[in-house]
């Protein structure tokens, strides 16, 4: 349940096959985050459901439109990245989507198991780690990207090392694939360098992941990280 671990990924896959397309009336996308604004969640679930951003100045006038847009059809409402556990928050955000047809649904990925079963009723599905196999599959894919044979034989011989660092995190196991187009795999004593602390705990390891990936930014791209961090 922890970040990079494949919810949104998966979510993604469900909301957009062809079988889910063609079940549902609406479907909507809502990214939630820590920051639980919900005028603004309910504003870009209309948004999304109509292609137009409404212009709406109270709560309850947002809520009546989404129900009005909701009433007739079944409708798949996606909440991704959910934090908060304010229960009156809860209760005006999901307050407009008892009026759905029979069969519409809503999925929610969360990282805080508390969060999964508060509100409504839930099957709750709790991802697992992936095998090495599967992690170094995706560290191939964004690793070998015109490799030269030597690069792949060398990266073979890290193997059992990549695998660890990425402790079957999805995420993980991407953002060193990155890393290894960047720096060049022939960069052998680079490589020894990044994967040396080998006895990180156990959560914090997706953190160093990360933190090495963004030392490996140019200055102007590390910029642009403190800039994004200025919007919701």
């Amino acid at each position: 349940w922890d970040g990079g671990g494949g919810k949104t990924t998966l979510a993604q896959v469900v909301y957009n096959h062809p079988v889910v397309t063609k079940h549902f009336h609406r479907r909507i996308w809502a990214y939630v985050s820590h920051r639980f604004d919900v005028f603004r969640l309910i504003t870009n679930m209309i948004e999304t459901a109509t292609g137009c951003r409404p212009h709406l100045k109270t709560l309850e006038a947002l809520q009546r439109k989404l129900e009005e847009i909701l009433k007739n059809g079944r409708f798949l409402l996606v909440l991704d990245d959910v934090w908060d556990k304010q229960e009156c928050l809860w209760e005006v955000l999901l307050k407009p989507l008892n009026c759905g047809l029979r069969g519409s649904k809503v999925i929610m990925t969360t990282r805080n198991r508390s969060e999964a079963g508060t509100h409504v009723p839930t099957t709750p599905i709790e991802l697992g780690v992936m095998s090495n196999d599967e992690c170094w599959s995706i560290f191939e894919n964004h690793a070998l990207a015109g490799a030269s044979p030597g690069d792949c034989n060398r990266l073979e011989m890290m193997r059992e090392k990549i695998v660890k660092k990425a402790q079957g995190v999805p995420l993980a196991a991407k953002a060193l694939g990155g890393l290894a187009m960047s720096i060049r795999l022939s960069k052998q004593r680079r490589w020894n360098d990044l994967l040396k602390n080998e006895q990180e705990e156990d959560g914090e390891n997706i953190i160093s992941v990360l933190k090495r990936s963004y030392q490996q930014l140019p200055a102007p791209l590390k910029q642009c990280f403190p800039y994004c961090g200025l919007f919701p």
